[in-house]
């Protein structure tokens, strides 16, 4: 990507920032940072209903029970 001959440097980065976002990759960069392995389903089950309990018992101290 070359800058264009009356685009200034902020232009030139907005228009830069945009096509990068458009084509995703600053997300897949996020999503490749961190290697996470690939886990059973009894673990993803088992973590699913961690989470589920938590958020119950977190509605519960909002609400004041």
């Amino acid at each position: 990507m070359k800058r264009q001959q009356k685009e200034n440097s902020e232009q030139f980065l907005r228009r830069f920032l945009r096509e990068i976002q458009e084509q995703g990759i600053v997300t897949e960069a996020k999503e490749r940072m961190f290697y996470s392995k690939k886990e059973n389903k009894r673990t993803r089950r088992e973590k699913a209903l961690e989470r589920k309990k938590f958020q119950i018992q977190r509605q519960k101290q909002l609400k004041g029970y």
